[in-house]
């Protein structure tokens, strides 16, 4: 199979007229997300989507504001994780150039990282681990102010709602999550 370079369709808002598609010369993995957001507008007026790609990582990719593809901006999470075959499995943007990533690394195990858009860094985020952790098929953010929820579940077992904080990266463990054999929490709504 050859894969083409990452695309994306832009069109004229909100009119939906003069389609264009663009390609990036950075990733030539999938930009469409499942169940999940792919794409946020940031503060800056830039347009920031994760690609998911199985074989060569994830990136982060920039839309600049004349809408084409941004080549010089390369956000590997692989590199900036230290990891490979970091798969975003969704990830919400936050505010102020920072976003957070539940991913997995070569379809294992469930993760979350602060990624930071205009440094260009991930770190992973404390929470535990666990064998049965997957955030496959995961969807539900809550963003309020600069807080992040995320619920963290692994499948079959009980959990905890976890929130971070975007502007200072401390996390704190919240309300418990029941769950029943064979269950899997997708978000939070």
């Amino acid at each position: 199979t050859v894969k083409t370079s990452a695309k994306s369709l832009i069109v004229d808002y909100p009119s939906l007229k003069n389609p264009k598609i663009i390609s990036s010369g950075v990733s030539q993995a999938n930009t469409n997300g499942y169940r999940s957001f792919n794409a946020f507008l940031a503060e800056d007026g830039n347009i920031y989507q994760a690609t998911q790609d199985r074989t060569g990582g994830s990136h982060i990719l920039k839309i600049g504001q004349n809408n084409e593809y941004d080549n010089s901006y390369v956000f590997s999470l692989d590199a900036a994780l230290g990891v490979t075959g970091a798969y975003v499995d969704a990830w919400r943007y936050a505010g102020n150039g920072i976003a957070y990533v539940v991913y997995n690394i070569a379809g294992d195990g469930g993760y979350v990282a602060r990624i930071d858009l205009n440094a260009r860094t991930a770190s992973k985020v404390a929470i535990p681990e666990d064998a049965d952790l997957s955030f496959q098929q995961y969807q539900g953010f809550v963003v309020n102010g600069d807080e992040v929820f995320i619920a963290v579940t692994p499948v079959g077992k009980d959990g905890n709602i976890y929130i971070m904080n975007s502007r200072t990266g401390t996390v704190t463990k919240g309300a418990k999550l029941v769950n029943k054999a064979g269950n899997h929490y997708i978000g939070i709504f």
